[in-house]
């Protein structure tokens, strides 16, 4: 990566254009990346990835841009999740070092689409809101599939006055919410090995890494 807005070069994910301004979008960041792109330092700061080489930084909401603008990713499945079955998602988050601002509803939301809207509806999220800028902090939980969903969204779905906020950094530079976000996971719960998403080999999500075994996203590639 070498510019904003190249979450594409993260093979098979994309932007979701719900409540965005085409100009502005999820950054892709990796250690083959220019300086202001790379990994673990990079425009928003410093973070080592989680897994892998690489992450992306995305914005949880921006007010000062567009009421309830987003920057949320999504990636298709494998396959369609089965109706009926339980699944167990999760996926890891870091505010911007340099972001003045944090806020809480980081989730999954998934579709039989690859519409997301920004409707309250998210089937994996965190009431809580992240602070922590030192360590990865993980977003889980299981649903019940009710519909064959295809794609898997991460980001915030709720509109801004549904989303708690806070100043955590008053001395950053950026008056924004950026987030890094890796290791997004999604397996169906069936308490086999090749369900867990940290067997080696298997890194998923925006990570790099050999196929997953058995999960329901697809391995991010890392091109640059």
């Amino acid at each position: 990566p070498d510019d904003y807005g190249q979450v594409e070069r993260a093979t098979d994910w994309h932007k979701s254009l719900v409540n965005n301004v085409p100009q502005y979008h999820t950054e892709y960041l990796n250690a083959c990346g220019t300086p202001a792109f790379g990994v673990p330092s990079n425009s928003g700061g410093f973070q080592e990835a989680s897994t892998g080489q690489a992450y992306v930084s995305e914005v949880s909401l921006a007010p000062t841009v567009m009421p309830n603008y987003r920057e949320n990713i999504y990636v298709q499945l494998i396959a369609p999740l089965s109706v009926g079955k339980t699944y167990d998602v999760s996926f890891k988050v870091s505010p911007n070092d340099n972001c003045r601002r944090t806020s809480n509803n980081w989730g999954a939301k998934f579709s039989t689409t690859s519409y997301f809207p920004i409707d309250g509806i998210s089937q994996v999220y965190t009431p809580n809101i992240i602070t922590d800028q030192t360590t990865w902090t993980e977003v889980s939980g299981s649903f019940v599939a009710d519909s064959a969903y295809a794609y898997v969204c991460i980001g915030n779905f709720f509109e801004d006055d549904q989303t708690l906020t806070i100043i955590s950094c008053p001395s950053c530079s950026f008056d924004l919410f950026g987030y890094y976000v890796d290791d997004v996971c999604v397996t169906e719960e069936d308490g086999t090995e090749a369900g867990n998403c940290l067997v080696e080999h298997a890194s998923v999500g925006i990570s790099s890494g050999e196929d997953p075994l058995a999960l329901s996203v697809r391995t991010a590639g890392e091109e640059a």
